[in-house]
């Protein structure tokens, strides 16, 4: 087994797949050895690769709208209110948990994208836990 230092971000990827087509090899063969090596790669990761963020609640449901070429009164109609879309657009109101429930079941953006805290504009106040309403 020949040992390798990975320069790149395109070797990097190229031994994850390597790792992954290995599964769980038996310790001591060749496999079992390579994926030891290739477990340094995980180090790597920790060590220099930055974790992608979440993308905001916001952004999602704008992308979402402009893919399906939707508009804000789409979206007013799913939530049965325009202003409350335009706030919300606006960073002027916190998605509800009803919102969510709605957004999640009828334009399938998964749920744990929508729930995240996020800053409202203007008075900057962080959007408080989904309720009911």
């Amino acid at each position: 087994m020949e040992a390798k230092i990975l320069r790149s971000e395109s070797e990097h990827e190229a031994e994850l797949n390597r790792m992954l087509q290995l599964g769980d090899p038996e310790p001591g063969t060749p496999e079992g050895e390579r994926f030891e090596l290739l477990l340094l790669i995980e180090d790597y990761e920790r060590k220099h690769v930055e974790p992608i963020p979440d993308p905001h609640p916001v952004a999602v449901i704008k992308h979402m709208m402009e893919e399906r070429n939707l508009k804000r009164a789409d979206f007013g109609r799913l939530i049965n209110s325009r202003s409350h879309a335009t706030e919300i657009l606006n960073l002027q109101r916190p998605l509800s948990l009803k919102h969510i429930r709605l957004l999640s079941t009828h334009w399938n953006i998964p749920a744990e994208v929508l729930i995240q805290d996020y800053k409202l504009g203007g008075n900057q106040k962080k959007r408080k836990s989904p309720s009911t309403t």
